[in-house]
């Protein structure tokens, strides 16, 4: 009688000890592990999500500080970065992967007067900041604000230092590294330099730095490396400048000089100078590239009554709203007219000016019309008219894009799944959504050894191993 003997294994606890083995994440030696406000931090945690305001996800190595106040820093008295003076700060990452700070709220790191060097936040790896709140690093005793050994980017939020050292410092003990400084969002407000050492650039994409108290932001080229300085986007600002003041320069005098690459920015009281940028005269300076210029789209309730706010801030396109107007009497809202040409809730515009969006009314009664997009697919599908009140969204006979097949329909900013229900109210547009095809079915593996037949049958995300013996 030959039998056959399955074993089932999860994949999804292979990846676990996958995740254990990464070096960017996990560190076994205390003092080359993640600190925060004190803590040691080993694992994914929101134990200090009420009393502290921070949480963190081992996953994506994702810091989330959500209104945090640290006074308490980690002190490496082991530290070899820079001998004979042990390195403090309350963030300290002595792992040497790359941390990522998400900033919600307002976020305070306060100045501890101390011995050693101290910092506001320290990395022996690289340092990610990005979301929509502030930090705030203050002053006393700091000698650097952000420090990083590999690099530093900043993607969103505010951030303000005051340092008595570098504000933001990147710095290779090996003076080989490739990548430095990366300002792509948000706003970075400091009151000292931006110092990046040891060959690496400095790239600015997009955001606003401000810079106060005649500081620099400088790319040191190595004993054999440069230091590139490039902006393609962005904007970078000084104030209180003095004239023949160096705003910004790729490598410090006596090293090999790096390119200095503005792709045409504007320069306000600045003028370059070889691989050095320069204040022409007292004041305030500026160089780089002016923010996209945004307008506001405006609702007319066409007889109508009630408001809608007016939103700022809008470039590009902008997706038609649900109107909260109240119609005439004896009217319905039946769709939106921009430049005379009507446009249905969840339709999207081109906004290059102010615009303003009018209500059309029609008969009460009447119904209104459900249109189907399809976003990339092929085909057509019948508009539905005289709907009123509940809906159900349909199966999508679209044809699918290549490699593509259907997720579900979008209604507004809303997924929906074909069969939901839906509340029609005005006329409307309902977007098909498309996704990567998966692959389904089974994979199968099979070999014979020593008369005995082995196969693996991978179902999804689960592996069945098979033995039949003889």
């Amino acid at each position: 009688m030959k039998k056959i003997i399955p074993i089932m294994i999860a994949l999804s606890m292979l990846t676990i000890c996958f995740v254990a083995f990464d070096s960017d994440v996990v560190a076994t030696d205390p003092d080359n592990g993640l600190w925060v406000n004190s803590h040691h931090v080993t694992d994914s945690t929101t134990e200090y999500s009420e009393s502290e305001h921070w949480s963190y996800d081992l996953s994506t190595n994702t810091l989330t500080l959500n209104g945090v106040d640290f006074t308490l820093s980690h002190v490496d008295e082991n530290d070899t970065f820079y001998p004979g003076s042990p390195i403090a700060s309350p963030i300290y990452d002595g792992r040497g992967g790359a941390l990522k700070i998400v900033l919600n709220g307002n976020n305070i790191i306060r100045g501890l007067a101390g011995s050693g060097v101290e910092n506001g936040i320290f990395s022996l790896g690289s340092l990610e900041f990005s979301g929509s709140g502030t930090l705030t690093i203050n002053d006393v005793g700091y000698t650097h604000g952000i420090f990083a050994d590999k690099f530093i980017a900043i993607k969103g939020g505010t951030i303000n230092t005051n340092s008595t050292g570098f504000d933001v410092h990147v710095f290779s003990s090996n003076w080989q590294m490739t990548d430095g400084f990366l300002m792509q969002g948000g706003e970075l407000n400091i009151t000292n330099s931006i110092d990046i050492n040891g060959g690496a650039g400095i790239s600015i994409t997009g955001g606003r730095i401000n810079v106060e108290n005649r500081k620099t932001i400088a790319a040191f080229g190595g004993p054999s490396f440069d230091g590139p300085f490039e902006i393609t986007g962005g904007m970078i600002s000084y104030s209180g400048c003095v004239a023949d003041d160096a705003l910004a320069f790729g490598s410090a005098s006596g090293d090999p000089h790096s390119v200095l690459s503005l792709h045409d920015a504007v320069l306000t009281n600045v003028v370059q100078d070889g691989n050095m940028l320069k204040a022409v005269a007292d004041g305030d300076a500026s160089f780089g590239f002016a923010a996209p210029a945004t307008y506001t789209v405006s609702f007319d309730a066409n007889g109508g009554s009630g408001t809608m706010a007016d939103v700022t801030g809008v470039s590009g396109s902008y997706t038609l709203p649900t109107s909260t107007f109240t119609a005439p009497a004896g009217k319905e809202f039946k769709c939106w007219s921009v430049a005379d040409v009507e446009k249905n809730v969840g339709d999207s515009i081109t906004v290059t000016a102010n615009t303003t969006v009018k209500a059309i009314w029609q008969t009460a009664g009447t119904g209104y019309t459900v249109t189907f997009d399809a976003n990339g697919g092929t085909g057509t599908m019948d508009k539905k008219t005289g709907v009123s009140g509940e809906y159900t969204l349909p199966e999508s006979t679209f044809t699918a894009p290549d490699g593509k097949e259907f997720k579900c329909w979008k209604v507004g900013e809303d997924e929906k799944n074909a069969g939901d229900k839906i509340t029609v109210s005005s006329d409307i547009t309902v977007k098909a959504v498309w996704k990567d095809k998966s692959s389904g079915g089974s994979n199968n593996i099979g070999l014979i050894i020593g008369g005995v037949i082995a196969g693996i049958v991978v179902v999804g995300a689960v592996a069945f191993f098979l033995i039949r013996r003889p």
